[in-house]
């Protein structure tokens, strides 16, 4: 009787899933604490509620960009979240994506959030300026993380070498925190979006300090640069920062590949663009999305065509709206 039961009971769950269709899914992010895993993580939520649950999303961790780029090239995910200044290198071929590591089968999904040269001091570290770095002890990221590649690219524009530094270190954001609060390190340089958990918990725990990114010389070399923008952080911002923070940003944005179901693609985006005020609410760096932005932030790649979709329907929905409230 209980073997009879089991079998039905399998059965019906068999063919429940068959019913349902269930699309499986991959997105690549970042270290779990930080905005990649939390945005990739709020997008996954809303999708996976809606449709009658058939999409299945799942937002991978990752070191970042780089992995992240190179693993959707092997089709090992379906979409990942990249830095813009990666993802223009990627599709060009340029840089460290010359020859066989080019990726012209790359396509744009969406732009999200810019993600802004943070450079997080220790309170007794004597750092008051980008200058101040030179002979202290400084944290890039682990050596594999796009974090360290994007910020040795940063240096090697500014001319700055690794031999100017007292001591390089190679932590996640966490531990980098950790470290900072500990002094056994005097900076930590990331490139996130804000507010940001860990950059929040370094000022609020041991006094650390935001420092702004600029003047004569990185404005000279960041300003001819395509991948850079200036943007300011405010001071409301977090709770224990004082004062605005100057610096310089790129964007996360979303990508896949040409061979991704269109059908697929579309249904991402569509539900994105559906629910960005819920979006804000479960991931703090998704507030303030527009469509035009997700649309154009930081994208290199051409659109791929589902995309393209979505954002054409979206966009006539918008066009019907105002026509009627015109009348």
């Amino acid at each position: 009787m209980i073997r009879a039961l089991a079998s039905v009971l399998c059965v019906a769950l068999a063919a429940s899933a068959q019913g349902q269709q269930l699309t499986f899914f991959t997105i690549g992010s970042g270290e779990v604490t930080g905005g990649y895993y939390s945005a990739a993580r709020a997008i996954c939520s809303t999708i996976n509620h809606t449709d009658n649950s058939k999409l299945r999303c799942s937002p991978d961790p990752s070191s970042g960009s780089l992995y992240n780029l190179s693993m959707l090239k092997k089709g090992e995910l379906d979409f990942a979240l990249v830095q813009s200044d990666w993802q223009r290198l990627a599709y060009e071929g340029t840089d460290i994506f010359s020859d066989y590591a080019a990726m012209p089968s790359l396509r744009s999904v969406m732009g999200l959030y810019p993600e802004t040269i943070t450079i997080i001091v220790g309170a007794e570290s004597g750092i008051n300026k980008p200058a101040d770095l030179i002979g202290k002890r400084i944290d890039m990221g682990p050596l594999s993380s796009g974090r360290f590649a994007s910020i040795s690219r940063l240096f090697e524009l500014l001319d700055i070498k690794s031999a100017d530094f007292k001591h390089l270190f190679g932590f996640t954001q966490a531990r980098a925190i950790d470290e900072l609060c500990d002094g056994y390190i005097d900076a930590t340089v990331f490139i996130v979006g804000h507010p940001n958990s860990n950059v929040a918990r370094a000022l609020s725990e041991c006094g650390a300090r935001m420092i702004s990114f600029d003047g004569p010389v990185i404005e000279t070399s960041l300003g001819a640069a395509t991948d850079y923008e200036k943007i300011l952080i405010p001071w409301t911002t977090y709770p224990d920062l004082a004062v605005n923070v100057n610096s310089y940003a790129v964007f996360s944005t979303i990508v896949t590949r040409t061979d991704v179901d269109p059908g697929l693609v579309e249904t991402f985006v569509a539900r994105t663009l559906e629910n960005l005020e819920d979006l804000s609410e479960i991931s703090a760096v998704l507030t303030g999305l527009t469509m035009e932005g997700l649309r154009t932030n930081g994208l290199t790649a051409p659109l791929h065509p589902g995309a393209e979709r979505a954002y054409a329907a979206t966009n006539g929905k918008e066009d019907l709206s105002v026509r009627s409230q015109a009348r």
